[in-house]
């Protein structure tokens, strides 16, 4: 046998030993319909070539014997799969944190920018046990819908439509994909101000004037000065006005 002949065989061996080592490590990847935890522990250990004659239990115990092992294994996937008790509140934020983080990293979902050179989005804030989610166009909202299934294979969580609702700004054409929940029309006050259509301006602006208007009452009660009154106007008036022209200025009504 010439020289090349004898490395190829060689290299056929070694493929071989290889491959079988490949499936014989593939049957123990996952565990088999009824086996238990334990069994296939050992199994795998048996198959890394590794002899175990050592183990810490729950406690931080040394065992070394095999009744010893074989109980501390036993105990660990006993108590890892018995029941216990769990607060509801703190898995559903927890839930709620991990889905915010899987739609903000989602390229497929365009959500509202930021101002300034960033060039950031706005895809998702958490509110207590409230989710907000921002969508500016309507591929976005089916990915949206999309990952929300997705992301509720392995965790369970769902989108509850009874208490769900959503809010459209601007004009939008969903009659091809609609939505699961109900839409709402009527208009959305955002820490104070209203948004979301004809008259928002004009009704903000009005329940400031009212409340101006009432603080202005108030104090005529009392026998001011002028420096009184320009205090009254600088300190509590002018702030309530203010406050409305940022999101509503008066130019732009």
């Amino acid at each position: 046998m010439n020289p090349l002949e004898a490395v190829k065989k060689e290299l056929s061996e070694h493929f071989h030993d290889e491959s079988t080592r490949i499936i014989f490590r593939s049957k123990v990847e996952n565990l088999e319909n009824g086996e238990k935890c334990n069994s296939f522990f050992f199994k795998k250990i048996h198959s890394a070539h590794t002899p175990l004659v050592q183990l810490r239990n729950r406690e931080g115990i040394l065992c070394d014997t095999k009744e010893d092992i074989r109980k501390a294994v036993t105990d660990f996937y006993g108590d890892l799969y018995s029941e216990k008790r769990s607060d509801g509140d703190q898995a559903e934020r927890f839930l709620a944190e991990l889905l915010a983080e899987y739609i903000s990293k989602n390229p497929n979902i365009r959500g509202i920018p930021t101002p300034g050179d960033a060039k950031k989005e706005v895809k998702c804030t958490l509110y207590m046990d409230d989710v907000t989610l921002f969508c500016t166009d309507g591929k976005s909202v089916q990915s949206l819908l999309e990952a929300c299934k997705d992301f509720g294979k392995p965790s369970g969580a769902k989108i509850n439509v009874d208490k769900s609702q959503a809010k459209l700004f601007g004009c939008w054409d969903l009659c091809n994909e609609p939505l699961p929940f109900p839409i709402e029309a009527g208009l959305v006050k955002i820490l104070g101000i209203w948004f979301g259509g004809p008259g928002a301006a004009a009704k903000s602006w009005n329940e400031r004037l009212a409340k101006v208007k009432q603080k202005l009452n108030f104090w005529s009660l009392r026998h001011l000065s002028i420096e009184g009154k320009a205090l009254v106007l600088r300190n509590d008036a002018l702030p309530v006005l203010q406050y409305v022209t940022q999101a509503w200025p008066l130019l732009a009504t």
